[in-house]
């Protein structure tokens, strides 16, 4: 009986190592997700991407006025810049952004 409850005792923590292990392999991958979801957000707030999104939004907004009245391709410009217009931090929304703003989206 004595053998058997060792060999059993040995069985356990063969399986709790183990599954320690893969609980392990697992957690990284999370944590590896949140810093790739952590970077993407640093990213998207960095100097250059905010400015290329506030010309880009500019320019979408000065595409869609040389276009005729009621233009299809109008409306497409404009919620194009209004997606881009709540991607921006409050210090890359000029005046000429948040009146087409609060206008346009």
């Amino acid at each position: 009986m004595d053998t058997l409850k060792v060999i059993g005792i040995g069985l356990v923590a063969i399986l709790f190592v183990v599954g320690v292990g893969v609980a392990g392999w697992q957690f990284e991958w999370w944590l590896k997700a949140k810093e790739t979801d952590k970077q993407v957000q640093i990213d998207n707030r960095n100097l250059g991407t905010q400015a290329a999104w506030q010309d880009e939004a500019v320019d979408l907004i000065n595409q869609a006025d040389l276009l005729p009245e009621g233009a299809p391709q109008a409306a497409g410009l404009r919620r194009q810049a209004c997606g881009l217009i709540d991607k921006l931090t409050d210090s890359y929304v000029t005046d000429q952004l948040a009146d087409f703003e609060s206008a346009n989206c």
